[in-house]
């Protein structure tokens, strides 16, 4: 059974998930705000980050093939 979009670890057994560019990008988003006080902006091709002292970062994700 193939599924794609966003599935939590509990839901992955037995499973073959493929996970979408867009979806790993939310994770990532979700995950660094637990340890980051910035703006996160993000949309299907990338994550933004911008703190108050002025530095903006941007991840992409890119499915290797």
């Amino acid at each position: 059974m193939k599924k794609s979009g966003h599935l939590f670890a509990k839901e992955l057994e037995n499973l073959e998930v493929r996970v979408d560019e867009a979806s790993m990008l939310l994770d990532l988003k979700v995950l660094l705000k637990d340890y980051y006080t910035a703006t996160f902006s993000a949309n299907e091709k990338k994550l933004e980050i911008k703190f108050d002292n002025g530095q903006k970062f941007e991840i992409s994700v890119k499915e290797k093939k």
